[in-house]
């Protein structure tokens, strides 16, 4: 079974989600997770840190660069993903339309090679 990459992705230059409107975000994105376990689609899920947390590591040909900083500059930025496993890509988009709603950001869904 195909296995996709949802990425969440966040815009610095929108208004912060309120604090009951977050709360619930999470609510909803948790009740999405269980329906996705239940039908046997979860494979992984989680949030990252903030941008301002990244590293970044340049090693080829022994460069040895190790970094405080994001290597795509800009106001957006990945937020958290899943990693699943559907059928086919309508399968998958029509869960992607659930997630967005769920988690109230963009999802871009990507699939893994096989």
């Amino acid at each position: 079974m195909p296995q996709y990459l949802f990425s969440v992705h966040h815009d610095l230059t929108e208004p912060k989600m309120n604090p009951e409107r977050e709360k619930q975000s999470y609510l909803d994105t948790g009740a999405f997770n269980q329906r996705l376990i239940e039908g046997g689609h979860f494979i992984y899920a989680n949030g990252i840190s903030d941008p301002k947390d990244s590293i970044l590591v340049d090693n080829r040909e022994d460069r040895g660069i190790i970094n405080h900083d994001r290597y795509i500059k800009g106001d957006r930025y990945l937020g958290g993903f899943w990693i699943l496993s559907f059928d086919d890509d309508d399968i998958a988009k029509n869960w992607a339309l659930e997630a967005s709603k769920a988690c109230n950001q963009i999802v871009e869904i990507r699939k893994f090679h096989n």
